[in-house]
């Protein structure tokens, strides 16, 4: 497999990420900001590939069985969103609603009927670069007040 890929954090360590995390609530590296229930924040990766367009997002380390949306957008930016940081940017689209199990979910999974590139609207080979994030209820109280949302590391992709 060819890795297209690249991770983007709010770590204070991607170079390419200039904002902080609002609460300096810094995940490990890889990750989004922390949460309130994993120090070391939320994850999206990526799998399979784009010539055989099987890409996988998977999020993991979420809170247990809160509601997440995936998300994809076709511009980088870098602007502090609920207690992390969103990369995502430009013209915006949410791809689905997950219910976690354990903390983790996957978009697209056996019970979608669309790829990755037909729901985000891109064409495998095209060379167009797409930025996924996935972003989930963080609602603990005392939680880097006054938000109750939290967002992944951002994922990005070349279709």
């Amino acid at each position: 497999m060819q890795r297209r890929r690249g991770v983007l954090r709010g770590d204070g360590l991607d170079p390419a990420v200039t904002v902080a995390c609002p609460c300096a609530n810094f995940g490990t590296l890889g990750n989004g900001c922390a949460n309130s229930v994993n120090a070391s924040g939320a994850r999206l990766s990526s799998t399979g590939a784009t010539t055989s367009d099987d890409v996988v997002l998977a999020g993991s380390l979420m809170p247990a069985t809160v509601a997440c949306i995936y998300l994809q957008g076709d511009a980088l930016t870098q602007v502090v969103f609920g207690d992390g940081v969103r990369c995502a940017g430009g013209t915006l689209l949410r791809l689905r609603t997950r219910i976690n199990a354990g903390g983790t979910s996957a978009f697209p999974d056996s019970t979608d009927t669309v790829t990755l590139s037909q729901r985000g609207g891109v064409v495998p080979g095209s060379g167009a670069l797409r930025y996924y994030q996935t972003y989930y209820r963080n609602s603990a109280g005392l939680w880097c007040p006054p938000e109750t949302f939290n967002v992944t590391n951002g994922v990005r992709v070349t279709w």
